[in-house]
């Protein structure tokens, strides 16, 4: 993702994600936004399909976060599996709840940039562990209306 010479033009991506790996979505949140920093490009991402867990963190980092009307967003609980020590697991859920928090603190900070809720980190958190700590479903409107993309194309 490199545009060179300092050019100022936009990057558009297209996104369908189910989720994945905390750190490797934070990897591609950072870079999309490092992006377009050091380009002084905008980022617009377009989310088709599912757009869900990791997915619906990865799409906060464009500068336009689009989504057409069949799309659907899902934001639920970090989730992963541990194993060995009693230890090792206290140390891995300590950490697992730090990621989280780093999960909602960016959802929030992107909801209010767009100006359009004055949604809290204890607001985003609800929504993540609502419906039984399961999560919550979005249609593209519903994204809209809280902030979680910009544009219904």
């Amino acid at each position: 993702m490199e545009k060179g010479n300092g050019s100022k033009d936009s990057l558009d991506i297209s996104l369908a994600s189910f989720g994945g790996q905390v750190y490797y979505g934070f990897a591609v949140f950072d870079r999309i936004r490092q992006f377009s920093k050091r380009n002084e490009a905008s980022v617009s991402i377009t989310g088709y399909g599912p757009i869900m867990s990791m997915g619906a963190f990865i799409i906060q980092a464009g500068d336009v976060r689009r989504m057409p009307e069949n799309s659907t967003m899902l934001i639920h609980p970090t989730t992963g599996g541990m194993q060995g020590r009693i230890e090792d697991a206290e140390f891995e859920l300590a950490q697992r709840k730090i990621n989280e928090r780093q999960y909602i603190r960016v959802v929030a900070n992107r909801i209010k940039e767009s100006g359009k809720s004055d949604i809290t980190e204890e607001d985003v958190e609800r929504i993540m562990h609502a419906n039984g700590n399961n999560g919550t479903y979005f249609t593209a409107q519903e994204a809209l209306e809280y902030g979680l993309i910009d544009e219904i194309v």
